[in-house]
């Protein structure tokens, strides 16, 4: 949800939502009488007495004293976007609370909020001279620290738009932290509820071959189920098959606890978990790892790009281009200027730099920028420790193992790493850097390591190399040219584990081949050309060979090219590769196409969005030729459905096997369903999968799509069927609850409401809310509603006068806003009992205030077309208000 900084204060947060409309239109309606009161130029916290001419409100009693300043916010909770000096910070709950008894009032923050905002509450209290810090609020988010902004931060100033709902908060420079782009502050990440959950993947298949009369049926069932509890999150992964051939089984695949730990930006696990493969080969692991985590890192900083550094002889514009596009640009002053969070743009393209001076002068230098997947920006850094139990499928035992790994980026363009690796009888050490350099980016590292296998002891080195660059004349990009080479003693942890664990000795030894098909040499590259302007040509390619002479030699090499004419796109492709001791090379080629069928997907019905082809062939006589088709349902039905005709014949059988098949996707509220099936002249098929979770809350059960690394809880009472805008189909169930999957953790994500899917008779306070979940929290959303018929109010003074424009319509019951009054005395209200009484006040004089009792009518059944129109449901009633005595009441009105 969005932040809410104002728990527990005092006020009515749906009277300030309601009222905002109606300020915005009445201080829209006085500026002609205000043209000439701006305020000065240096911005006082007071705005200027400005009066307004009733006469604008033709005759109505209207008390326009709160409209006399600048200011016209009336006390209370607003959700508004909120900007500091031009940058948006996010949504927040800001409380305006009045500062003087005119009842001018500013937004009041706690220390904690001024924090979120990006200002420095450590310099503000150095120089609040006479204060000092522990006089302060020491909750930092209770009631008792919240002080007007002018207050707490000295030259500061707020000015609040409430037609578009926009906080903007003018902040002196001194006072603020140097933030770097994307920085999300931690005080505003969500743990999320307490809930159990339950992620499921159930696939069905069968099949019968015509021609030998086999039938073969699997059903799979993957879970992950767990629970959330504060920080911590405990997860239990495992899987179910069986199949008519009598093969049963459950695997448990991994159990575990985790929680970040956010002063470290990373991550604790307790169980079951894998190495992260950066510097050694990726390890299963059963016991305890921390690791830091890159995507608690603002975005600027997750990924490596070169320090801009240069000078400015006035104030100057700096603009930054790669390949053509401008992908940065800042206000510098004169003198040295340092740009240290550049966006990363893919494996590099030098950046060239313009520094636009004042006078008019222009300069332009080009900075050297290529990346490998081990380059860090300065001060930035990684690491991983882990140590446990070794487990892998291959492996019947499990051996004690150890690992430690850490990244730094020293300067600008060089980063150094190390790791290390400890078993049973091994032990391994790596050093390494990579660099930035002008001809590219280049990482080189030796690893050492010592074996005991069979009573001997083996020491031997790997050397690795990587580069990457982009040739600028001619667009070539090298985006991964690897290389290593390993001495005939050198073991990696996992050739160690399993011929220590099988022995090796002989051929019919389990560890035979792990010691005697070590790889000796790997090569690959991956490099890419465009042509023209849709046009790329690629090649890929690896080669791996082993210290066993006769182990043969494994290589594959692709070569294509993909492209468009109008609207049809085209690529070709090429391949050629050889597996282990095999002498024979494959050689395979295929040609694909595809074309619109001139929908869009968006906009249109149900219908078939795009036609493809393709067409393929290999060295061993195998060819295959097919046509398909897909569509979807449109904005209407959350369906996608295709049709596929396929011929083929392979090199073993000279008769053609023809095969017709299709599929279908249903994205349901509460799950995704698929169905396929294909007949053909040799077999037949059909398959069924589901895909979905349960959460467990405090408020029941819900269901919904498949969660992701985090979700969201969303509760919207009376909203039933309500969409969720980018929910993947997600709606509001019977009990007021959806689920959002698929948020990315650590990141503000927006969670929407679709309003025009709500009925007449609920109204939102807020359609949407900034939430910052942790990784795998299930954040609980609240979307405030008020329910009821919509009622029309049309009120009139004991003189017969409408009631006037802008008046406050309170219930009388509890005393909570229910709206404001329009032109003619028209008030819609929502949320009112069946029989009651209304307040109405338009000032603070006792002739100012009125009471009205109202009796609604009988509700009648909705007439068809009229709900969705937002007709149907409507009340009018005609109520008299009594300044004093006895109210008269309301007769009952007719629906409109």
């Amino acid at each position: 949800m969005h932040k809410s900084w104002a728990a527990g204060l005092s006020g009515t947060a749906g009277n300030a939502g309601r009222g905002r409309w109606r300020q915005a239109a009445i201080t829209a309606l006085m500026l002609p009488c205000a043209a000439g009161a701006a305020p000065p130029a240096e911005a006082p916290p007071r705005y200027a007495q400005v009066d307004f001419d009733p006469r604008f409100l033709f005759g109505t009693s209207m008390d326009l004293a709160r409209f006399s300043r600048g200011n016209a916010v009336l006390p209370g909770l607003y959700a508004t976007d909120v900007r500091v000096n031009g940058q948006r910070v996010g949504t927040f709950d800001v409380r305006f609370q009045a500062v003087d008894a005119a009842g001018f009032t500013e937004p009041c923050f706690s220390l904690m909020e001024l924090e979120q905002l990006g200002i420095d509450t450590a310099r503000l209290l150095a120089a609040r001279t006479g204060e000092a810090p522990a006089t302060r609020d020491a909750s930092l988010g209770e009631a008792a620290g919240c002080e007007p902004l002018s207050v707490a931060v000295p030259g500061s100033r707020a000015d609040m738009n409430l037609g578009d709902l926009l906080l903007d908060l003018s902040v002196p420079q001194a006072y603020m932290h140097t933030r770097v782009r994307g920085w999300v502050d931690s005080s505003r990440w969500n743990e999320g509820a307490t809930v159990g959950l339950l992620d499921y993947s159930l696939n069905a298949y069968s099949s019968r071959t015509n021609t030998i009369g086999t039938n073969f049926s699997n059903l799979y069932l993957g879970l992950t189920s767990g629970v959330n509890l504060g920080a911590w999150r405990l997860r239990q992964r495992s899987s179910k098959s069986w199949s008519n051939r009598g093969n049963s089984s459950w695997d448990s695949i991994e159990t575990y606890a985790q929680r970040d730990i956010a002063p470290w930006r990373g991550q604790l696990v307790l169980g079951d978990s894998n190495t992260s493969g950066e510097l050694f080969d990726t390890s299963s692991l059963r016991g305890v790892r921390l690791f830091s985590d890159d995507r608690m890192l603002p975005d600027s900083l997750r990924s490596y790009a070169p320090i801009v550094r240069g000078i400015a002889d006035t104030n100057a514009v700096v603009t930054v281009r790669q390949g053509g596009r401008v992908i940065h640009e800042q206000n510098v002053p004169a003198g040295p200027f340092e740009l240290a969070d550049m966006p990363a743009a893919g494996y590099g393209g030098d950046l060239e730099v313009t520094v636009q001076e004042a006078d008019g002068r222009q300069s332009t230098f080009s900075v050297p920028f290529s990346t490998v997947p081990l380059l860090l920006r300065q001060g930035v850094h990684r690491y991983s420790v882990g140590v446990g139990k070794y487990r892998n499928a291959e492996s019947d035992g499990e051996p004690w193992m150890a690992e430690g790994t850490y990244q730094y980026g020293v300067t600008d363009g060089l980063t150094a790493y190390a790791g290390t690796q400890a078993s049973e009888g091994y032990a391994s050490l790596m050093l390494g850097s990579a660099l930035n350099t002008p001809i590219g980016a280049f990482s080189l590292d030796v690893t050492g390591a010592r074996t005991q296998v069979g009573g001997a002891s083996h020491e031997g080195l790997s050397t690795r190399l990587n580069y990457s660059n982009i040739l600028q004349d001619t667009g070539t990009r090298f985006s991964m040219a690897g290389y290593r080479y390993s001495t005939s003693n050198f073991y990696s942890l996992r050739d160690a584990i399993y011929t220590r664990e099988g022995g090796g000795g002989s051929e019919d030894d389990p560890g035979y081949a792990w010691r005697n098909f070590r790889v000796k040499e790997r090569f690959q590259v991956n490099v890419s050309q465009p042509v023209g302007d849709r046009g790329n040509l690629f090649v890929t390619g690896s080669s791996q060979n082993y210290w066993r002479e006769d182990s043969g030699h494994d290589l594959q090499f692709q070569i294509g090219y993909s492209g468009g004419y109008r609207q049809l796109t085209y690529a070709v492709y090429a391949q050629r590769s050889r597996s282990g001791e095999s002498a024979t090379m494959s050689n395979q080629v295929m040609l694909t196409l595809s074309i619109p069928l001139g929908r869009n997907a968006i906009d249109a019905g149900p219908g078939f969005n795009s036609l493809s082809t393709s067409v393929s062939r290999s060295s061993r006589g195998d060819h295959l030729v097919q046509a398909s088709a897909s569509g979807s349902g449109g904005t209407e039905l959350p369906v996608s459905f295709g049709l596929t005709a396929t011929t083929a014949q392979n090199s073993e059988s000279s008769a053609s096997v023809n095969t017709l098949g299709g599929y279908g996707a249903y994205r349901a509220p509460f799950g995704t369903y698929t169905a396929n099936a294909s007949i053909g002249n040799r077999s037949k098929q059909v398959g069924l999968g589901a895909r979905g979770a349960v959460v467990a809350h405090s408020g029941g059960l819900t269901a919904g799509p498949s969660l992701g690394r985090a979700g969201a809880l969303v509760q919207a009472k009376g909203a039933t069927g309500a969409r969720l805008i980018n929910g993947q189909g997600a709606e509001i169930d019977a009990n007021g609850y959806a689920l959002v999957p698929s948020l990315t953790p650590y990141r503000v994500n927006n969670v929407m409401l679709d309003p025009t899917s709500l009925g007449m008779d609920v109204e939102l306070e807020s359609t949407s809310e900034e939430v910052v979940p942790t990784l795998d929290s299930i954040v609980l959303v609240e979307m405030r509603t008020t329910q009821g018929r919509p009622v029309l109010l049309r009120l009139r003074r004991e003189d017969g006068e409408a009631v006037p424009l802008g008046a406050d319509v309170f219930q009388e019951a509890d005393g909570t806003a229910l709206g404001t009054v329009g032109q003619g005395g028209a008030a819609l209200v929502r949320g009112l009992a069946e029989q009651g009484a209304v307040q109405i006040r338009w000032g603070q004089a006792p002739d100012q205030q009125c009471r009205a009792e109202y009796t609604l009518p009988p509700q009648a059944p909705a007439i068809a077309g009229q709900a969705k129109a937002g007709i149907a449901s409507i009340v009018r009633v005609q109520a008299a208000c009594r300044v004093s005595g006895a109210a008269v009441s309301a007769a009952p009105g007719k629906k409109g």
